[in-house]
């Protein structure tokens, strides 16, 4: 079961879905986002209190009264629908189409709870806002399924290989809708001990990636514990240089925003100028293929910076832990420096918060 597996681990991998799937993964996007747009929407009618009120002062008419094989009337067809319950293919008919993962209904409403929860528990998260078209990441999750019978011949027990995701071999995955599907494995996949996929994320960036992330369960650590090495060490973050540790060593600062500003500039220049061309002649920026394609380029390059800086980040966080116990850091709050205007575009360069 879910609960006897204690240890997690998220894999992230590259997808590549070919053109067919790809026009599936965008109605699973798309659907995915309208379903929490919808959700949010009707919030405050959904509220315990408003429905309540509703339900007394406008009750169901009985001509629309449901009944079970005995004759009795079914209690929920008298109250007013809430929730996923409400958006119906009924109501709306593209929702039917069986393309959709029906996974990706109850995953987006779990998502929708969730930052709710996050806005009351956590007082610095917002309100759930509308999810944007234009947003540069898209994304929806769907969930894994183990059959008995499938479970018995594979095995008898849930692995990476015999649920309804699943990996068919070193470069392809199964996923709902979509079939095998070709990814990229930068590492081994845990096969000497119980492990099992539960939720899966697919996600598209502004530069044209795909990306599936995996969240993987297991009753055993993945990863062992690093060996004691009775060493610890204080770090300060400047701009000068990405940080000075407490027995004076420094690690020089990429500067990788800086290495790449003339050149993004020159790119979005070529973007505005084809934007103003378009709108001249009267054209939708979504049909025009210039401006497009210029977008993509523009998209590639903040793909660039963001991927160069990450990977340094990652390389020098993981060489401070693996060689010291304990690592002590001032607690910044960038968020109010970034108001300097003077600093603000070196504090986001070098990547503090992350």
């Amino acid at each position: 079961k879910k609960d006897d597996l204690p240890y997690m681990m998220g894999l992230k991998l590259r997808l590549y879905p070919n053109w067919k799937q790809e026009k599936i993964l965008w109605k699973n996007l798309n659907a995915s986002r309208f379903i929490y747009n919808q959700l949010l929407a009707n919030s405050w009618t959904d509220s315990r209190i408003i429905k309540n009120k509703l339900d007394k002062r406008y009750p169901i008419p009985e001509a629309y009264w449901r009944y079970d094989k005995n004759g009795k009337v079914i209690k929920k067809s008298q109250k007013r629908p809430t929730g996923l319950a409400r958006i119906t293919a009924q109501r709306y008919p593209w929702l039917g189409d069986d393309d959709l993962d029906s996974d990706m209904f109850t995953n987006t409403e779990v998502n929708y709870k969730a930052a709710w929860n996050m806005f009351r528990k956590v007082h610095t998260a917002g309100k759930p806002k509308f999810k944007r078209k234009s947003r540069p990441v898209q994304s929806y999750s769907t969930s894994n399924h183990y059959l008995s019978a499938t479970v018995k011949k594979h095995g008898g027990a849930p692995s990476l290989y015999n649920g309804s995701i699943k990996f068919l071999d070193h470069n392809h995955i199964q996923l709902p809708k979509l079939g095998p599907t070709k990814v990229k494995l930068h590492r081994s996949l845990p096969t000497n001990r119980l492990v099992r996929i539960a939720t899966v994320t697919i996600k598209h960036y502004a530069a044209g990636q795909w990306t599936v992330s995996l969240l993987l369960k297991s009753d055993e650590p993945f990863h062992q514990a690093l060996p004691n090495t009775n060493q610890a060490v204080g770090i300060d973050l400047n701009t000068e240089n990405f940080l000075t540790t407490s027995d004076q060593k420094q690690v020089a600062n990429p500067h990788y925003y800086r290495a790449l500003k003339k050149h993004l500039a020159k790119h979005q220049r070529i973007l505005s100028r084809r934007a103003r061309r378009a709108k001249k002649e009267h054209r939708p920026l979504w049909a025009s293929k210039n401006y497009q394609q210029e977008k993509l380029i523009v998209a590639k390059i903040h793909q660039r910076i963001r991927n160069r800086r990450l990977n340094f980040l990652h390389e020098t966080s993981t060489a401070l832990i693996k060689s010291h116990d304990l690592v002590v850091a001032e607690n910044l709050k960038s968020k109010n420096m970034l108001k300097n205007h003077a600093l603000a575009m070196s504090i986001s360069d070098v990547g503090w918060r992350t």
